[in-house]
């Protein structure tokens, strides 16, 4: 029996496929996983609440095709007033999750699991069918986990007396076309199902169109587009691919291109483009190109593609005293406040830079990773302590190391009666680590409104080198705030993914120089 919350991508699959498939692994025939409480909490915007319909069809469809014997959501309703974990509202209104829910278990229903397709990494397909044969009734649960990963279209092989349709996630159908006995299927970030019958057993898929992820890249150089096109004909043909940048890359353009295929060919075509080195770039984030592609002559064969384009922020040499601050939030876009509409709790609500902000910095000193933040705050309450000290004043930090599978999230703080303490909340699954909260060097020190932090992240205890910091890491902080009443108001953030949810997909990717 497990229980075990969080989104699909960096916590549940890891999990999964990580410590209990190690604890299953011995055994001679492994007892199957019951899922006994798991879930995905939304907040009220709508579009966190369609991720969360998203979230129980990755995680339903995944735990399932692993070997599940049940799967439990945690909640049917959300609390009043308070967290949103249900799949309706306290009031029993529906969410996008219950209709997720509702369209999952009415396609699924008496089919099981067959086999999964393979994508590569962080794209899913899993076949599903009837067990004993009776029905050619297939289904193919799939989607593009990782929205640092561009979009892909890829074919699947059906056989040519298969009639399919697409469904979204709400059980919209749209008919698709098969040439050839193939139909092309698009991999985004919510997941669809292909609904396929009278086809033949699917086995396999070929790339359509899947563009290579954009590594990083500084102006003054040369940026490579990748992108494997394949021809689902059986005779030559030609493919007309056109890249567009995005509006930061003024005056950088590039020609559009036909390419001549053999039958039944897929080709790696790479574009070289070089960058000016007097083009201003934002300091760090993600801007996206698109790939527009289509097979000459036949129109059922094309498709527009995003392509995110990762920006790296450099991190200098030198110790933080030295030099401008790397981060700094200090603004109301930086702010998640809870009491915004709330009259009754308006002494809660974010009056500025003085009630709060923040600077940091990262660095290396010798063997150590060190983050420093000075934080204004002009009051400090910490009554808590542990896995409950987000709920007033102090820092949560969440880092990303190279290679290692999950991340970090240390929370550091300083309680009332004065102990400094870091307590961690996740670590990275399988690195043979111990966990390093009592081993963390912390140092909080407040006076005059100020509260300056500065956390030294030992490389032997926390799996870092310089050669992996010259790769890059993905980095975010929030800053939480209590103005006493032992309640969070809100927090100062970098980016998404630590207070909201668990994600590290929005953090800003840094990287110090190779040493």
């Amino acid at each position: 029996a497990f229980h075990g919350h969080g989104e699909f991508f960096g916590i549940f699959q890891p999990q999964v496929d990580g410590e209990l498939a190690r604890i299953r692994k011995p055994l001679k025939s492994p007892k199957p996983l019951f899922y006994t409480e798991t879930s995905v909490c939304s907040d009220p915007s709508w579009s966190s609440q369609v991720a969360q319909g998203d979230e129980l069809i990755k995680k339903v469809v995944f735990a399932w095709a692993r070997g599940a014997y049940a799967y439990e959501w945690f909640a049917d309703l959300d609390w009043k007033d308070s967290e949103m974990w249900g799949l309706c509202t306290w009031d029993f209104q529906p969410k996008p999750a219950y209709l997720a829910y509702n369209t999952l278990i009415a396609t699924l229903r008496g089919l099981t699991p067959q086999r999964q397709l393979e994508l590569g990494t962080d794209q899913w397909a899993f076949v599903f069918a009837d067990p004993e044969g009776k029905s050619m009734r297939q289904v193919v649960v799939c989607w593009r986990e990782n929205s640092r990963l561009p979009d892909a279209d890829v074919r699947l092989v059906v056989g040519g007396k298969a009639s399919c349709k697409r469904m979204d996630q709400y059980g919209n159908q749209t008919d698709e076309v098969v040439i050839g006995g193939q139909v092309l299927v698009a991999l985004r970030g919510h997941p669809v199902y292909l609904l396929v019958e009278g086809g033949e057993p699917i086995t396999k898929a070929l790339p359509m169109a899947v563009p290579a992820p954009v590594a990083a890249f500084d102006t003054g150089s040369t940026l490579h587009l990748a992108a494997q096109i394949g021809n689902p004909s059986d005779r030559e043909g030609s493919v007309r691919i056109a890249w567009a940048l995005p509006k930061e890359f003024k005056g950088v353009a590039i020609p559009e291109q036909t390419v001549k295929l053999g039958g039944g060919v897929t080709q790696q075509i790479v574009t070289e483009v070089p960058i000016p080195a007097d083009l201003r770039m934002p300091s760090f984030g993600t801007l996206n190109a698109q790939l527009d592609y289509s097979l000459v002559g036949v129109d059922s064969w094309k498709g527009k593609l995003t392509v995110p384009m990762q920006l790296t922020r450099m991190i200098p040499d030198g110790a933080a005293t030295t030099r401008t601050a790397d981060f700094v939030l200090d603004t109301a876009d930086a702010m998640v406040n809870f009491f915004n509409a709330d009259p009754g709790n308006a002494d809660k609500v974010w009056k500025g830079p003085t009630d709060l902000s923040a600077q940091a910095w990262l660095s290396r000193d010798g063997q150590d990773l060190v983050f420093r933040c000075d934080v204004t705050d002009d009051i400090h309450d910490q009554p808590f302590s542990g896995g409950d000290s987000w709920k007033a004043d102090g820092i949560q930090v969440a880092f990303t190391i190279p290679a290692q599978k999950g991340n970090w999230e240390l929370g550091l703080y300083q309680t009332n009666d004065g102990r400094v303490l870091a307590h961690v909340f996740a670590m990275p699954a399988d690195t043979g680590l111990e966990n390093p909260w009592d081993k963390t060097p912390l140092k909080i020190t407040r006076e005059n409104g100020k509260t300056l932090y500065e956390a030294r992240f030992p490389y032997a205890r926390y799996g870092i080198t310089d050669a992996l910091l010259a790769q890059g890491m993905r980095f975010a902080f929030i800053v939480n705030d209590s103005d006493g009443k032992g309640i969070r108001d809100g927090y100062l953030r970098l980016a998404e993914g630590i207070g909201e949810g668990k994600s590290t997909e929005k953090f800003p990717v840094v990287r110090f120089k190779a040493k």
